[in-house]
């Protein structure tokens, strides 16, 4: 995929690097439970009907942490309903560019969250979920989807 569509892309769906913040309803007993659930190795998925706050919800972790110290740089949220990735959803490296021109923009000095949001659109998911986990990379994974796929014994869940 084309460098600065990535970086368009990644900076449009990230309003923390500009210093701005979304308002939302705080859901307080979802949000507590993501965040206990971050630095231990797995990836968490948030599954569920369409339009149920499962975007919301990942967010707010991120907003969440902000306000606790967490560096802006270190977060990333990217959604795969993005109609700038339709044609290359098929590309199982496509998450990977995502990864990598993200790192290259922000250069995040810390453990990074990353929040894959309807990740059920992109082919192979799983795997470069499962190899990143697996590699004990300096990251906290967050994926998001409506679709049965999320569900796995290799993913913690709520």
């Amino acid at each position: 995929m084309d460098k600065l569509k990535l970086e368009e892309a990644l900076t449009s769906w990230n309003p923390w690097w500009k210093g701005k913040k979304e308002e939302t309803f705080l859901r307080v007993t979802y949000l507590e439970k993501i965040i206990s659930w971050l630095g231990k190795g797995k990836a968490i998925s948030v599954y569920g009907i369409r339009k149920c706050g499962k975007t919301t919800i990942a967010k707010q972790v991120v907003y969440s942490l902000l306000s606790k110290g967490k560096k802006a740089e270190e977060c990333c949220y990217i959604n795969f309903e993005d109609e700038r990735f339709y044609g290359q959803l098929s590309n199982p490296e496509l998450i990977d560019e995502v990864y990598q021109a993200f790192l290259a923009l922000k250069n995040p000095p810390g453990n990074v969250l990353f929040i894959l949001d309807e990740i059920q659109n992109v082919n192979a998911w799983e795997k470069w979920v499962r190899r990143i986990i697996e590699q004990k990379e300096n990251i906290d994974l967050i994926i998001t989807g409506s679709s049965a796929a999320l569900l796995s014994s290799d993913l913690a869940t709520i």
